[in-house]
């Protein structure tokens, strides 16, 4: 189809409208480009605001005198411009060449025309031009997007194999959007997949952390899974009816349950997780849903308010809510009897499950309470709060402080009589 222009009215921050009024003194005809104009065709408030420009970065910068200016993206034709604290970013109209890591061109080649710029980029829908109160739209993105279809500029495979990272793209905005990938993209998509071995791993994390937020992902692996393989090596062998078509809005136990699926515990996972250049902390949640014994399911947690004690005592520091997602979509899984879900999300609330302290930081009596009874400061201590603990989870114990002090002083007491 050929280039169309429509009218349609974009608030843009005043920060942006600015730029491209400079801009266009200037003699440089610039757009607003990409999600935001995505955004808003579909009733979705904008939050990142990315400008294209004929003019080259260092026109760019001589328009904007006097204003903070970070040069980080220069080398690929990217100038921020800070302009009443709001960052900017101005992007020159460009063609790319030479991608020799899968993600990053070689070479870069400044043009003046929209229609050239466009075909660089990864999405039809993603390639909307706005100005004016008028968006153009050179490759039928619209029709796309009313029919809710990712699609690849031009050849998908040349696509791909200029920047792999557009093929996580690509299911992350399936998953986002509730769109379907269209069949020669998705052909594209998994043929490009090793392409994937040479991309910044780093990379692989943020796009795979947004794309396993959505409750489709387990069906999102099963239906992609030559893509999956190259980063989950394994995930291939995974039964398809134990990857569920719907599980819970939270990535941590997406991808424990994905983990899970393919037998592995917290050292295999930490070791995964590291390659993959997850974060420490991103990782460490993922591994402490992994710890979770198979012996806690939905039912045995309700066999008694005990068990549901210990089994918040176990999970600790994770969300309990967190915690219980992991068991319910575990249980999915395994097909276990999933009917206790409501009731034990909603004994979370109980006064006694609530009460119930998960961490020393929680009992009423604190070291110096040890010291004050005659214990001497050392590994001692560790011991008698992880004891003392324990004792108050399974109700040995009162939760209130002269039941934890007397506690304290009957220990005391028999180790000096030992």
């Amino acid at each position: 189809m050929a280039e169309q222009t429509f009218d349609f009215k974009i608030d843009l921050p005043r920060e942006v409208q600015f730029a491209l009024e400079v801009l266009d003194k200037g003699g440089f005809k610039a757009y607003v480009v990409g999600g935001a104009v995505r955004d808003s065709l579909m009733g979705i408030k904008p939050h990142d605001f990315d400008v294209s420009s004929p003019s080259t970065p260092n026109q760019t910068m001589r328009l904007f005198p006097g204003y903070e200016i970070e040069r980080s993206g220069l080398k690929h034709g990217t100038v921020r411009v800070i302009i009443h604290h709001y960052p900017v970013e101005i992007t020159s109209f460009r063609t790319e060449d030479g991608y020799k890591d899968f993600r990053h061109p070689s070479e870069v080649s400044f043009i003046s025309s929209p229609f050239e710029d466009s075909k660089r980029r990864d999405f039809t829908i993603n390639a909307f031009y706005y100005r004016d109160g008028k968006i153009t739209d050179f490759h039928d993105g619209l029709t796309d997007l009313k029919d809710k279809v990712i699609r690849a500029i031009g050849n998908p495979e040349q696509r791909f194999k200029e920047d792999a990272l557009r093929i996580l793209r690509a299911l992350r905005f399936a998953s986002e959007l509730k769109f379907t990938i269209e069949p020669e993209t998705k052909k594209a998509m998994a043929d490009c997949a090793e392409e994937l071995f040479d991309i910044s791993e780093e990379r692989i994390e943020g796009e795979t952390l947004r794309m396993a937020a959505y409750d489709d992902f387990l069906n999102t692996v099963k239906d992609n899974r030559k893509v999956f393989s190259v980063i989950f090596q394994g995930s291939e062998k995974i039964p398809d009816d134990k990857l569920l078509s719907k599980t819970v809005n939270d990535p941590y136990v997406n991808l424990a349950i994905l983990l899970n699926l393919m037998d592995y515990d917290q050292k295999t996972a930490d070791e995964l997780l590291r390659k993959l250049k997850f974060s420490v902390l991103n990782g460490k949640a993922i591994e402490s849903l992994l710890a979770i014994d198979r012996k806690w399911t939905l039912k045995s947690l309700l066999a008694s308010t005990l068990s549901y004690r210990l089994f918040l005592l176990n999970t600790y520091p994770l969300n309990p809510e967190t915690a219980l997602d992991f068991v319910y979509i575990r249980d999915a899984v395994n097909k276990q009897d999933l009917s206790y879900y409501d009731q034990a999300k909603d004994r979370l609330n109980e006064a006694e499950i609530g009460k119930a302290p998960v961490s020393k930081k929680d009992l009423m009596v604190t070291g110096n309470d040890l010291k004050h009874v005659g214990f001497k400061e050392g590994p001692e201590f560790k011991a008698l709060m992880n004891e003392l603990l324990l004792e108050v989870n399974q109700e040995k114990v009162g939760s209130g402080r002269k039941e934890q002090l007397d506690w304290l002083k009957k220990r005391r007491f028999e180790a000096s009589h030992k």
